[in-house]
């Protein structure tokens, strides 16, 4: 079993982080973009299945892009009637049907190792429970200098960097087949922040009217900065794809 204490929200995390219209968020639709480019490289494209789905926002994004993706759940949170179908809530990985576990062949957990207190145990577990994956997706919030109060409200663990990332992935065998950061545009002020010591909203606020529009602006440029950028280059996300 994955420890449901180290993975699920609260109700007051869940209220706070997934508020509706959450998916118009720039950082939503940017994290999105990457991911649905990382599932699909080398000709994959399903089945696909987010651990840790939340109320299935970003599955939301995924399936518009075509996407054969489901989600599980362990809270027993309220999902989105868009993906209602597709979403097993209130239940363990390990624990879903045959049907849908044994034929997975991508897994997706992004922000949710950072969770867990010992991540290499969560994946030996979720490598050994489904025996159909060829991919896994992961990612965490990066870098530790700029560590806040936002890691402390939402039950963080650490931040990682790429280093990090890599191998943990590679301590179960898999390979690497693309690292990264991204979000480089957030790190700088993420730096200041800490630096000051300031507090930084533990809220997210989705866009309205015309703010739509720069929204969707923004996550293409954080599509394309990870993209084209070097890999290196730091950002507030590590992002990893592993073949296993």
């Amino acid at each position: 079993m994955i420890d449901a204490q180290s993975t699920a929200f609260s109700e007051l995390q869940y209220d706070l982080c997934y508020p509706p219209g959450i998916e118009r968020h720039w950082w939503m639709r940017g994290r999105a973009a990457i991911v649905n480019a990382l599932v699909r490289e080398g000709g994959r494209g399903g089945p696909v299945l987010e651990i840790g789905c939340g109320n299935g926002a970003t599955l939301t994004l995924l399936r518009a892009y075509g996407l054969d993706c489901r989600g599980v759940e362990l809270a027993n949170v309220t999902v989105r009637d868009d993906v209602k179908e597709f979403i097993t809530r209130n239940c363990d990985a390990l624990d879903l049907p045959d049907q849908i576990r044994c034929k997975a062949e991508t897994i997706l957990l992004l922000d949710v190792v950072e969770h867990i207190e010992k991540p290499d145990v969560f994946l030996r577990r979720i490598a050994a429970g489904f025996p159909a994956v060829r991919r896994v997706v992961i990612t965490v919030p990066a870098r530790q200098e700029i560590w806040s109060n936002y890691d402390a409200f939402y039950g963080h663990y650490r931040r990682y960097n790429l280093a990090a990332l890599r191998a943990l992935g590679e301590s179960q065998g898999w390979r690497l087949r693309r690292g990264g950061y991204a979000f480089r545009i957030t790190y700088l002020p993420a730096l200041a922040l800490a630096a000051l010591r300031r507090p930084r909203a533990v809220k997210i606020d989705p866009p309205t009217g015309p703010a739509i529009g720069i929204h969707r602006a923004l996550a293409a440029l954080t599509f394309w900065e990870w993209r084209l950028l070097p890999a290196a280059l730091i950002g507030t996300s590590a992002i990893a794809s592993f073949d296993v």
